[in-house]
């Protein structure tokens, strides 16, 4: 863990912050398209510029062409730092995952016009606990193909609303990869590696 963990996070920097409504190495995951996740982990980096970063971690479960998937995704979101013209660059990353993890925008809204602040670790536990009977939430994802080096994996494109999510046609927006080379168990599901899942525990 870095030492961003008492960095402050500035909600009156979500002030305008807007949900996305765009069309919108990890698992490789057998289709491209819209998904839910449970949030597993969030830890709290730093990126190259110094900003802090929370490096997230979700377990998608799901099923595609009557087969059940599942595999971990990771995504980083910025939550501190200035662009190069002063803004704070992580409006929209950060706005948009509060959002996909199920913070209404009221509630935002109102953090962000109070000037409301919270160290990165206490907004990572309220996030973890933020579901139901104070459990980790799912979050609703687009996620599409990324090359590097020759290989393809998948990564998430956008987080996205659950409204969005149903308005796009929820688990039912989905298209086949071309080639797949994720694990596959015994009974066709496509799964994470345990030593991928072992390192998250």
């Amino acid at each position: 863990m870095s030492d961003n963990t008492n960095t402050i996070v500035q909600f009156g920097e979500l002030k305008g912050a807007a949900d996305y409504t765009g069309a919108g190495a990890a698992s490789t995951l057998p289709f491209t398209g819209n998904t839910r996740a449970r949030l597993v982990k969030i830890d709290i980096e730093e990126s190259d510029n110094g900003n802090g970063v929370f490096n997230i971690a979700q377990q998608v479960e799901d099923t595609f062409d009557g087969k059940p998937v599942s595999g971990v995704l990771y995504r980083r979101v910025l939550f501190s730092g200035k662009d190069k013209n002063g803004e704070f660059n992580a409006k929209r990353q950060l706005d948009q995952f509060l959002r996909a993890a199920g913070w209404a925008r009221d509630r935002i809204d109102t953090l962000a016009n109070k000037g409301e602040t919270m160290t990165a670790d206490a907004l990572c536990k309220a996030i973890m606990t933020s579901g139901p009977g104070s459990t980790a939430p799912y979050v609703h994802i687009q996620v599409e193909d990324k090359e590097y080096k020759g290989k393809v994996s998948s990564d998430i494109k956008n987080y996205i609303t659950a409204e969005r999510y149903e308005a796009l046609g929820g688990g039912t927006a989905k298209t086949a990869r071309v080639v797949s080379t994720s694990p596959v168990s015994a009974n066709g599901a496509t799964t994470a590696s345990a030593d991928m899942l072992q390192a998250l525990a």
